[in-house]
């Protein structure tokens, strides 16, 4: 595995552009064109991202205070029957990979950022949502589909996800 280096992005800082310039080549090189690349909840979440010597390279937003920011699952039927009260969950969106450096850990590397979080605040679950590419990676990393499906907002091409949840009490994926 390559070695990296880890920061956090404040939103208007110039790590966030680099974020947000990876979230947008992520994004074109998956198909699923220009999405809602930014949004209010960048603001209010940790913004982590992983740089191979300069270049960005991999992201992942954690929101410690899911239950105070309003995401777009929350206003979509069966999501409170589908997940477990927010005020136990640290929320997990916008992971993204550098095309080039898919398939290096990247994945392992931004999910350890996400325990880690969850952890510091002694939180039991961890929330997000995964289309079908990308639910086996979090499978193997002990999270469980809900069978709770919804259309993505924002994508040029409907994108159906699924919301996923992990449980940290489990001691077998701790």
């Amino acid at each position: 595995m390559l070695s990296y280096t880890r920061e956090v992005a404040d939103a208007g800082s110039s790590g966030y552009a680099d974020v947000v310039a990876l979230r947008r080549l992520a994004s074109e090189h998956d198909g699923k064109g220009d999405f809602a690349i930014t949004d209010r909840a960048d603001e209010v979440c940790r913004i982590v991202v992983v740089r191979w010597h300069a270049i960005a390279v991999g992201s992942i937003r954690v929101c410690l205070t899911p239950d105070l920011v309003r995401f777009d699952y929350a206003h979509h039927p069966g999501w409170r029957s589908a997940l477990p009260p927010l005020v136990e969950c640290v929320s997990a969106s916008q992971l993204c990979l550098h095309p080039d450096f898919r398939h290096r850990g990247l994945f392992h590397v931004l999910h350890g950022e996400l325990l880690a979080a969850a952890r510091e605040i002694k939180r039991r679950y961890l929330v997000g949502a995964a289309d079908e590419q990308l639910a086996p990676l979090y499978e193997r990393e002990g999270w469980q589909r809900t069978g709770h499906r919804y259309h993505a907002p924002g994508y040029v091409s409907p994108v159906e996800l699924e919301w996923i949840v992990r449980d940290l009490s489990n001691p077998h994926w701790t």
